[in-house]
Parts: structure tokens; sequence; C-alpha cells
């Protein structure tokens, strides 16, 4: 029997938990949301795994078969949405709102939107397996323990026991840091088992239960054993057969290339959105040249997708930028894509899109902290047009973008515009002003 006094989340201990997973399966819309609100915030917050996640993880699959998490929730969810979209309208006509928070409020409208748009019924189902999504992507991105903590039963209880869950030494004593670790490597010890439950879903008629069942299968799969990894290919492939939407198409090919299953035919698509995706898992020329085609176009390829796959966790143009620049490629191999990057680029965004083709036009640059390393004396002509530009672009060169100026900081550019507008007029190659 579980003790949940000796449990906790990110809120303490994690007494309150049963409740809400009781309420996963309530009558009230309410109490079921208020549930959900619990697994993404307490049991999983913000990515971070705690001693309670496998537990309720575990719970979760059990009940994944009950009839009870179909019930239709599709009027009570957009009621709520509605809600939560009007606070953020009237947030944005508040006049003095700083531009950082306009942007994060406007992407919030944009996604809640979305919801509204959806026309499919709406299930306590769909939620349950997003949140096993977000708990395998989050063991992805953890290194499976090769030491596994022993602490006894009596250890345990005693530190529960005789520490404060709002102390100093709850939070950061090496007794939580071991129990963590034990939690991790239960996940570890669960991802097959977490695969054979959600694979049944992959073939769901209702597309939202369908497409959370595929991210939440491929998920778990980066930490599963080869057998789980063989039925959760076999599943997508299954899949893939008879779908017939861009949607589902990418979301599943993403899904069976985080298999390590081989997605090269999809590179002779016809559609260039499910060529890239397929492309993000192929190392060849030609699955090279398909990501720098679409990043001609990088705002075009944000707008593939009506409901962007679970794969993509930012701007897809990032992502893609993000897979081609891991591989062995030179700055002028992917110039007309990198001049395109630069000028989708926006405030903010540096680390995702100029940062790293900075980082490749300049690559002798060592960067120290509070140190602007030298820049080159003379100038190619690739990073002369990367340069240009920047230089073209207004929104990169707001005063308040802090992550904008360390990037140009990076490689030694000048925090003023007009200085790196001088330094590129004025520096040559071979002699020859630029």
């Amino acid at each position: 029997m579980t003790n949940w006094h000796y449990l906790f989340h990110a809120y303490g201990q994690a007494t309150d938990t049963p409740l809400h997973l009781d309420n996963l399966r309530s009558p009230s819309h309410a109490l079921r949301d208020k549930a959900a609100d619990h697994l993404f915030g307490a049991v999983l917050h913000q990515g971070t795994i705690y001693t309670v996640t496998p537990v309720a993880v575990k719970y979760v699959l059990f009940i994944l078969n009950d009839p009870a998490l179909r019930e239709d929730m599709h009027d009570y969810r957009h009621s709520q949405v509605k809600k939560r979209l009007s606070q953020v309208n009237q947030k944005l006509a508040q006049a003095g709102t700083s531009d950082v928070i306009k942007t994060s409020l406007q992407r919030q409208r944009t996604s809640l939107e979305k919801q509204l748009a959806r026309r499919h019924t709406e299930t306590t189902l769909d939620m349950a397996l997003s949140f096993l999504g977000e708990v395998g992507l989050s063991l992805s991105y953890c290194k499976a323990p090769t030491e596994i903590p022993n602490i006894s039963p009596k250890e345990i209880a005693n530190f529960f026991d005789t520490t404060p869950e709002d102390s100093k030494e709850f939070w950061w004593s090496p007794m939580n840091a071991d129990l963590m670790t034990l939690a991790i490597h239960e996940l570890f010890g669960m991802a097959d088992n977490a695969i054979t439950a959600l694979i049944p879903f992959i073939q769901d008629a209702n597309p939202i239960i369908a497409k959370e069942a595929i991210n939440a299968t491929a998920n778990w799969a980066k930490s599963a054993g080869s057998k789980a990894l063989t039925l959760a290919a076999d599943a997508f492939n299954s899949r893939l057969i008879n779908s017939t939407t861009r949607d589902e198409k990418a979301s599943l090919v993403l899904a069976l290339g985080q298999t390590g299953a081989d997605v090269s035919v999809y590179l002779d698509d016809t559609d260039i959105a499910i060529q890239a995706c397929a492309a993000i898992f192929v190392n060849t020329e030609q699955a090279t040249s398909i990501l720098i085609a679409a990043l001609r176009e990088p705002r075009n390829a944000d707008k593939w997708f009506k409901d962007t796959p679970g794969f993509f966790q930012s701007h897809i143009r990032f992502v893609l930028l993000e897979k081609l620049l891991q591989r062995d490629i030179t700055l002028e191999k992917i110039l007309p894509a990198a001049l395109a990057m630069i000028a989708a680029s926006e405030m903010y965004t540096s680390q995702s899109d100029y940062g790293p083709i900075l980082k490749l036009a300049f690559p002798d640059a060592v960067f120290k902290p509070g140190e602007r390393p030298p820049l080159p004396t003379q100038l190619t002509t690739e990073q002369k047009a990367v340069l240009e530009a920047l230089l073209a672009n207004d929104a990169v060169w707001g005063v308040k973008d802090g992550n904008g100026k360390l990037e140009k900081m990076k490689v030694g550019l000048p925090e003023s515009r007009e200085e790196v507008r001088e330094y590129v007029r004025t520096t040559t190659k071979s002699g020859v002003e630029c």
C-alpha cells in the first residue's frame, strides 16, 4: 500500500495526490480539470520528475481503458478556454504592458484560439495520454542512473517525519536528491510497460486521442528496450498505411524516426512537410538538401500544420535549423536558408535562429563571459552576407533584447547596429574593401 506521506511533488508531501487521481473519473468535470492541473502542475512540474511521479504514472496507465475517461468534456473545456481567452485579451488591452509580456500573451491567445477551433470530442483520456507523454519527454532528457541509492524504509520515514516540507533541508538535502534518483530509475524500468499500454490507442478513432497516444509512445520509446521499440514502430507503420492528413502523417513519421526506424522512404514524399520530418532523422545529402529548402521559407514551415506534432516543442523553423546545424555543414552550403532565417528573426528569438548561424559564420570566436572575442580582420563573402542580413532586420536590434546582445557579443560583434555597419563597410577581404 502506498504511503503518500513519504512521497512528494513540486509543492511538498503528496498527501493530496490520491484524491486528485480518483477525481480523474469524477462525475464533476471541474474536479477532473483540477485533477489534470495537479498532474501537470505538481506531479510533473515544468518537466521535473518527483518521487510521486512514478506512482501517478502507474495509476494513469491502469485506468486508461476505463470508459469513464472517454466522457465528452468538449463543452466544459471550451467554456474554460473562452474564459481564459477573455482574460488574456483584457491583459493585452491594458496600458503599460511590456513587450515581453505582450509577446507571451499573444502566444497564449494563439494557442487558446486553436483550442477553440477544435471540433473533435475532448475527453479526460486525451489529457491522461498527454500527461504520460510529458512524463516520457521529461524522462528522455534524463540519463538512466548507473548508481542506485540504497535507502531503507526506516531512513525514508525518518526523513519525512523529522524534516519540515517547507524547509531548505527538505528540498536541498542529499536524501531528497537520492529519492528523486530512485524515481527516475523506477520510470526507466516502466518504459516498456508504458509503451505496451499506449500502443492500442494509436489506432483510436478519435484523432485527438490517437495524436496524444502517438506522441506519448514516441516519447517513452526514447527510454525503452529494443522489443518495445519494435512494437511501437509496427504500430506507427500500421496507422501510417491509412493516414490521409498532413498533421497525422507528420506525427507518425516523426514518431517512427524516434524509435530508430528507417524513415528515408518519406524523403520522396510529395509533401515538403513530410519530407522535412523524415529528413530530421536521415543524414544524407538528400535529407540535408530538404532541410535547407524548407528553411528558405521559414515562416511557411511554421504554418505547415493546423495542429503541430508534439515533436516540435518550439517553432518548426527553430527545430529544423537545430537539426541542420548538428550536421557537418558549411555556411556556404546553407547560406540561402541562413539569410532567410535571419530575415525571419524576431526580438527575443536570437538563441534559436541567428545566434547559432553567427556561431557557424564565425567558428574561430572563443567567448569568455564578459569578454568580446576579436573579430576577423577580413570577411568572407558569406560572413558579409550574414551580417548584412542582420543589419537589414530591425527586429533584432531591440535595446531590451539582452539575449540578442549576448549572441552578438559571443562572436565579437559590437552592441551597436551602427558599429556593426561600420565594421562591415571597412573590413576587407584579400586587401579589397568590401
